[in-house]
């Protein structure tokens, strides 16, 4: 439950913290702490993987509790958002929170003067605003786009990988699981190499044209070996686990930050809760979904069939980006949701 609420408030509070800048490669930080979390977690199996008994797994689950206390006491530190302390008529403390994280006088005021008159506007809606405020046709353009980016993020089958990754090489090699424990800290460093170079590009791509890219290679990733296999059956194994390495690659610095960058962008003032408790729940669902069902359709199908299923919806992720997702690199959040709120009433894409 606690990362659950993490997972939805982390991205918002970012996006109000950064200025739109660097508001990319600010969250993309956020990214290189989570991919570095895994790969702690994946060495740290491995090293206690030998312990007598259920030492292994008490440990591993006690040693969690150490991140844990690091994040609760750095937590006491942080302000509130700008935009929260003037949405409860804070002016005093918001420019004061602006006065450590912005560069001048004039950017501070800009900020504060945007912010105050698109708290103005929303005011009455914030006051009445319900879940059904979330699908009214002021916000719908910009919900479907930040739900549905979280959505596709793991249904395209990322944590299939993270999940199973042991059983995947002992499917292609024959070699029992226990000795693929080494599979899962390749695949981290790969994710955190992929998340060093998103903070690289964060800002300097769009943020549409790297999920479009990302996308469509990972898509590859998943069908070419289904198609090898049909024309080479004698093909090494390991090609699969070739092929799912350069899509966590690819994912590492495209769909595994910007699912984030975009969700945190995306959503306006009045709904930003709700709408952002919304997108990460499709995510969770979508995890939960691909743990539980992954290992049953292995099982009816094989692994080549399943990562191809995969590959279609990497490819369908990237039509939704192309056809429903705006533009956000560079915009102010208040420019964000006047264009959002244009789009849904011209159905076109910026």
């Amino acid at each position: 439950m606690a990362v659950g609420a993490a997972s939805a408030l982390v991205p918002a509070y970012m996006s109000e913290m950064a200025p739109a800048r660097l508001r990319g490669r600010l969250s993309g930080i956020n990214q290189t702490m989570i991919v570095f979390g895994m790969l702690l977690s994946y060495i740290v199996d491995y090293l206690l993987k030998d312990l007598p008994g259920t030492m292994s797994w008490r440990s591993m689950l006690g040693l969690a509790a150490v991140p844990a206390l690091i994040l609760f006491f750095g937590m006491l530190k942080l302000p509130e958002s700008p935009r929260f302390l003037i949405k409860n008529n804070k002016l005093d403390e918001a420019r004061k929170v602006l006065g450590y994280i912005r560069s001048n006088k004039e950017e501070i005021d800009s900020e504060i003067k945007q912010i105050q008159e698109t708290a103005t506007e929303e005011a009455k809606v914030i006051q009445k605003a319900s879940w059904g405020t979330l699908f009214s046709k002021k916000y719908r353009y910009l919900l479907i786009a930040g739900v549905g980016v979280a959505a596709f993020q793991q249904f395209q089958g990322a944590n299939a990988i993270f999940y199973y990754i042991p059983l995947i090489v002992e499917n292609a090699t024959g070699h029992a699981a226990s000795s693929a424990l080494m599979w899962p800290i390749i695949q981290g460093v790969i994710l955190v190499l992929g998340s060093l170079i998103f903070l690289m590009i964060a800002d300097k791509f769009n943020r549409r044209t790297l999920l479009t890219v990302g996308g469509t290679i990972m898509g590859l990733s998943f069908i070419l070996p289904a198609i090898l296999n049909v024309l080479i059956p004698n093909a090494d194994p390991m090609m699969m686990v070739i092929f799912l390495s350069i899509y966590v690659a690819l994912y590492s610095f495209t769909w595994a930050p910007l699912t984030w960058v975009i969700v945190g962008e995306i959503f306006p003032l009045a709904i930003r809760g709700r709408a952002t408790g919304l997108a990460s729940s499709f995510n969770w669902i979508g995890s939960f979904l691909v743990g539980l069902l992954f290992p049953i359709m292995t099982v009816s199908m094989t692994q080549e069939a399943v990562f191809a299923i995969f590959g279609v919806i990497c490819f369908l992720g990237v039509l939704f980006i192309r056809t429903r997702v705006l533009e956000t690199r560079g915009r102010s959040l208040e420019e964000i949701e006047k264009i959002g709120e244009n789009r849904e009433n011209k159905g076109k894409i910026a």
